[in-house]
């Protein structure tokens, strides 16, 4: 388990982004640059059909 200090230094290393609807975050095939955690609202991840990955088990969710 973290301590209060090191969840201190994550959190300030963490930057605030808001979206509008229907925004689209990232592209399939984009380099992984940041770290997304949803606070609020509704998210999407759609992999083309021709992608080669090895599962293809994605749901949308909503969070309150």
């Amino acid at each position: 388990m973290k301590s209060n200090e090191e969840l201190a230094h994550i959190a300030m290393a963490m930057k605030l982004e808001i979206f509008e609807d229907n925004s689209k975050i990232m592209s399939y095939g984009e380099p992984g640059e940041k770290f997304y955690m949803l606070l609020k609202g509704n998210v999407g991840v759609y992999v083309p059909s021709n992608a080669k990955v090895s599962e293809k088990v994605f749901k949308e969710r909503k969070l309150q």
